[in-house]
């Protein structure tokens, strides 16, 4: 993601979009002190999201609006989601276990839904939540049917030299 894009204020935008969803409300300050451009840009892009109704401002504070409910919630218009889904449920229902439906995407986990079953404990997944596929076993169960130029990929960028954010239970073997 260090990579130059085309249009270079996206990415201005969506780290602004990305400390609201982290942070909840922020101030036009709090963005200032956080993010490394201009106070001027900073107040075009308030503006702008503002405008767009994607964030509201209410008195001095920012917060992202629910219009992302829609973009979002937009799950049902994918193919494997929608068949899925019912799998999904049946598996939480009959087990009484947590179940998800988890994809790669870009070289990442993400889960794009979860159902709690009646036993379940709470593994902080939530619909959305994006992890490293080597840390996750859905993670691993993807990668374990990869290519091995793609697992060695993942590995390399995200799993074998790096500790940060890894469980302390898994462990890192090379062949």
């Amino acid at each position: 993601m260090d990579e130059e894009l085309p249009v270079k204020s996206l990415r201005t935008s969506f780290r602004i979009i990305d400390l609201l969803s982290k942070n909840g409300e922020m101030t036009y300050s709090d963005f200032t002190k956080q993010l490394d451009v201009p106070d001027s840009t900073v107040y075009d892009h308030l503006q702008s999201l503002s405008e767009l109704e994607y964030i509201i401002k209410t008195g001095n504070e920012y917060r992202i609006s629910f219009e992302f409910l829609l973009i979002g919630d937009r799950r049902g218009n994918n193919r494997l989601f929608a068949k899925a889904k019912s799998v999904v449920d049946e598996v939480a229902d009959i087990s009484g276990e947590h179940a998800s439906l988890f994809v790669e995407e870009n070289g990442m986990g993400r889960t794009i839904y979860t159902k709690q079953g009646a036993n379940t404990v709470d593994f902080k997944v939530y619909d959305g939540s994006q992890s490293y596929l080597p840390f996750t076993a859905p993670g691993k169960a993807i990668l374990s049917v990869s290519e091995d130029s793609a697992v060695e990929k993942s590995l390399d960028e995200r799993g074998r030299h790096q500790d940060v954010g890894r469980p302390d239970h898994t462990v890192r073997t090379s062949h």
